[in-house]
């Protein structure tokens, strides 16, 4: 049985954390170390999301003993099908 992962069942990295901390008590609280360090936080944050893609889970699926799983990664589309794919729309 899959279940589609939602925020709440992700548990909270450090930087999330501390990105939450900083925006709380940098911003909101005044506290000028925090809003430095929610400054150079959220920048970095913003810079990973500008420059690329990172996986993400899609699904989660519980093993009992005895079941396996097989990764498959799906292959990029070479550039003649990128062009076919654009000039079918």
């Amino acid at each position: 049985m899959n279940r589609l992962l939602s925020r709440a069942a992700i548990p909270l990295s450090p930087f999330v954390r501390i990105r939450r901390k900083a925006l709380t008590n940098g911003v909101l609280g005044g506290d000028r170390r925090w809003l430095v360090v929610g400054g150079i936080f959220w920048s970095i944050r913003i810079v990973r999301v500008a420059l690329g893609r990172r996986s993400r889970v899609v699904a989660v699926e519980v093993l009992r003993p005895g079941q396996a799983i097989r990764l498959e990664s799906i292959p990029a589309p070479t550039r003649a099908e990128r062009k076919a794919y654009k000039a079918a729309r």
